[in-house]
């Protein structure tokens, strides 16, 4: 009840927010259980058709963050990295902001574990606390190869 209440307290457009991020979340964890990585990778490697201004990046970025993080804890599906990957890549897309999504895997003692983590440029948005521990074999978009011609 009581965070029904907090729900109930917040500000429509914040409400609004927080559905479209689940349901953003909802599907990127739909997509991970039955699409082939390479059809997710297509997706992903999308980029905005309008360009946001630098300062509607900026609230787009914190936003999306902080709703992601939000909803990803009260999911009732598994919301792990990937999940909040492509749902923060998806809606920052729609908001006019490009973000890269960063795939990466390390040894852990006997297992390889795999780790998703989104950036805005040069910009952290969100799961790059934890980069470092992880070697990046692919990211989407792909960067263009240098040389190459538009």
């Amino acid at each position: 009840m009581e965070r029904l209440a907090k729900f109930q307290a917040l500000p429509l457009s914040d409400r609004l927010l927080l559905a479209q991020v689940m349901f953003a979340l909802a599907l990127a964890r739909l997509a991970v259980a039955l699409l082939p990585f390479r059809l997710i990778g297509m997706w992903a490697s999308r980029r905005p058709t309008v360009v946001a201004s630098q300062q509607a990046r900026s609230v787009a970025i914190e936003r999306v963050r902080w709703a992601v993080a939000v909803c990803a804890r009260r999911a009732p599906f598994r919301a792990k990295c990937f999940e909040q990957g492509l749902a923060t890549q998806g809606l920052l897309r729609h908001r006019g902001v490009a973000a890269t999504l960063h795939f990466g895997a390390a040894r852990e003692w006997e297992n390889l574990i795999a780790h998703v983590w989104i950036t805005a440029d040069d910009e952290a948005v969100i799961g790059c606390a934890i980069k470092h521990r992880f070697f990046e074999f692919v990211r989407f978009p792909r960067p263009a190869k240098q040389g190459a011609m538009p």
